[in-house]
């Protein structure tokens, strides 16, 4: 009797052990989570400012910007959008020239470089031109390392095609950098690596990336055998351009000779083949049906 009456205290002993053991970690998740909840959603609304508040009840579509991702998530709204304090909004604004301001404000040694470079002169300070959110995006403004910045190294490209189309995204495309770059390829040179960012210069300006003196030094970025001849020469030409690339042209030209030459030469010899062991068959064929004939 004394033995099974222990044998029962130990079996509800543990039981019970286990059951409170059970419903303490039970708890403690649950409180854990409630607290974690609790904690994101203050953070979350920490982080949005009163002016940012009162903005979103309009602009509720902006809130992803202000709360995760963005580079300026923890600015108010009315830092880029200086003229946007008094409500209702004027209607006069001009929202490229603006933004200039407001970027320039923060940026100054960028401004310095954009404002002499090809992207900042007077005709670009309209709505039309190239303003800073042409390149960097506008509230979708990630940090460079960011995959999904418009400015990132790999996205670039579609940032400058999106103005320079036709001759030049052609050239390039058929150039040994575009064809690299097209096919996977990421350490081929982009559109930045050869030009240059915020201070993009024209070809003649002896400052520039491009120049004829800078080409060498530029081009030794990635090719360190680069020498003065290295990059002499048209660039974002193609084989079709008889204007700017005559030599490129004609060497296409004798090689689309010499495959039409080798394709008629190739193929006749088929022919040719083809007609012999036809003949040579129906040959075959004569004599086996005499022989059958003889016997």
């Amino acid at each position: 009797m004394i033995k099974s009456g222990v044998g029962k205290s130990f079996v509800y002993l543990f039981t019970g052990l286990f059951v409170t053991t059970f419903i303490i970690i039970n708890l403690a998740g649950l409180f854990f989570l409630l607290t974690l909840f609790t904690q994101v959603a203050f953070a979350d609304a920490a982080e949005i400012s009163q002016v940012n508040k009162n903005c979103l009840t309009c602009h509720q579509d902006q809130k992803k910007y202000l709360v995760k991702g963005g580079v300026h998530e923890k600015l108010n709204c009315t830092s880029c959008h200086m003229s946007y304090i008094q409500f209702p909004h004027s209607k006069d604004i001009n929202i490229a020239q603006e933004i200039q301001k407001s970027c320039q404000m923060c940026h100054a040694q960028t401004a310095k470089e954009y404002t002499v470079s090809v992207h900042g002169d007077e005709k670009n300070q309209n709505e039309k031109g190239t303003t800073c959110w042409s390149c960097h995006g506008s509230h979708d403004i990630y940090k460079i390392e960011n995959p999904e910045a418009k400015h990132n190294r790999l996205n670039s490209n579609e940032s400058c095609i999106s103005c320079h189309d036709g001759r030049v995204v052609e050239g390039y495309n058929w150039s040994f950098h575009g064809v690299a770059f097209n096919n996977g390829y990421k350490e081929a040179a982009t559109c930045i690596d050869c030009h240059g960012s915020h201070s993009i210069l024209p070809e003649d300006n002896p400052a520039s990336m491009v120049s004829i003196d800078n080409r060498p030094e530029t081009c030794a970025q990635c090719h360190k055998t680069a020498r003065p001849n290295f990059a002499k020469g048209s660039e974002h030409a193609t084989p079709f351009d008889k204007t700017n690339a005559l030599p490129l042209y004609i060497t296409l030209q004798i090689f689309i000779i010499l495959i039409l030459f080798d394709a008629v030469k190739d193929s006749s010899i088929a022919i040719f083949d083809l007609m012999r062991k036809i003949n040579s068959r129906k040959v075959n064929t004569k004599e086996k049906h005499s022989r059958d004939l003889g016997q």
